[in-house]
């Protein structure tokens, strides 16, 4: 019985702690995703563990990415310098250049089979973003294919350019969007705030009753 009370203490305490994390603040690299795979972040520093990096990409209106999806960006020239979950439960950096102070100076994937408690940053996946992408790398093999800023009515454009997304010196933490921006079917503030009120309400009930249980 304590083992199980215990069990739901950790439960609760992994997803209060993603119901807190405000969207608003959360930084993207690259701006642009690039097929598909981006690393998301809170601040210079880690901040998810496993569980709630899996619950940030969900509150954006995504999937966490899987080592495939972020190998086939990582092919399309996706680097980054941070370490990020993915799908599998392990930490990735995809590497292009080697530099010491990224990945220990390790090119390709790298990987840390680390805790699920260990704080990193997490890569999501817009499938969208992808499948738009897949149909334009198509037609012009040659390009890498980025999505233009939204215009005015709310409608992105794509565009084609040789950019590469890569930037050694630049961390992701550092680029950022408005919520608005990087993904059109994220929750509003007020409705964010109203289902946060409920469910630390709903967290509050099961902590008594896990402490009940514990003393039963």
């Amino acid at each position: 019985m304590a083992r199980t009370a215990m069990l739901l203490l950790l439960s609760a305490h992994s997803v209060t702690s993603a119901l807190l994390i405000n969207v608003a603040q959360i930084k993207v690299y690259p701006v642009y995703p690039v097929f598909g795979v981006f690393q998301a972040s809170l601040s210079s520093s880690y901040a998810f563990n496993a569980s709630v990096a899996r619950e940030v990409c969900d509150r954006l209106g995504v999937v966490m990415a899987d080592k495939e999806q972020v190998e086939k960006a990582h092919r399309r020239r996706l680097e980054t310098c941070r370490f990020g979950w993915i799908d599998e439960q392990v930490a990735v950096i995809p590497r292009i250049h080697s530099k010491d102070s990224c990945g220990q100076g390790k090119v390709g994937i790298i990987t840390w089979r680390a805790s699920l408690d260990s704080l990193f940053d997490v890569f999501c996946f817009n499938s969208t973003d992808y499948e738009v992408q897949v149909a334009m790398w198509h037609e012009a093999p040659s390009s890498t294919v980025t999505p233009a800023p939204l215009t005015s009515s709310g409608n992105p454009k794509w565009a084609k350019t040789t950019r590469s997304p890569s930037r050694d010196d630049q961390r992701p933490a550092s680029s950022s969007v408005p919520e608005s921006q990087a993904f059109s079917d994220t929750r509003s503030t007020s409705a964010g705030l109203i289902f946060l009120i409920v469910s630390l309400m709903a967290l509050f009930a099961l902590l008594l009753l896990s402490v009940f249980c514990y003393y039963k």
